[in-house]
């Protein structure tokens, strides 16, 4: 039963006596207000979780041919500052620790680290 054949019946049947009874039971008998309708739609739920697995899988980074993990070694800011050809060791070094400096053409930056080769400090220093 569409909704335009309830509301012509509804119309009918409020003329009539006892019409919110029959308006009642017209209502509840149609199947929009049935309880066994399907909570799960199957077809949007299947790719949705098929495309988090992957997304998962990939997110911890692991190859499906072998199942290992990659594990690649993270250069330090200390290292990768040292081999600059830009960067040479600064003369005044705060604390016993070691301090890189860095000369632009208007500018001077240096680097301080720590013992562990933790950057600490930095600071410009207009040349000009």
């Amino acid at each position: 039963m569409t909704f335009e054949e309830l509301f012509k019946k509804a119309e009918m049947e409020i003329r009539m006596d006892g019409h919110k009874d029959k308006l009642r039971s017209a209502l509840l008998e149609n199947d929009f207000f049935s309880e066994e309708k399907e909570v799960w739609d199957w077809k949007v739920f299947a790719p949705s979780l098929a495309l988090s697995l992957v997304l998962v899988a990939f997110s911890f980074n692991l190859s499906f041919t072998g199942g290992e993990v990659k594990n690649s070694p993270v250069p330090s800011f200390y290292s990768v500052m040292s081999n600059n050809k830009n960067v040479s060791p600064a003369t005044e070094s705060a604390g016993g620790g070691n301090a890189l400096q860095m000369v632009d053409n208007d500018s001077k930056t240096v680097f301080y680290f720590n013992e562990r080769n933790v950057l600490v400090h930095s600071e410009v220093v207009n040349i000009r």
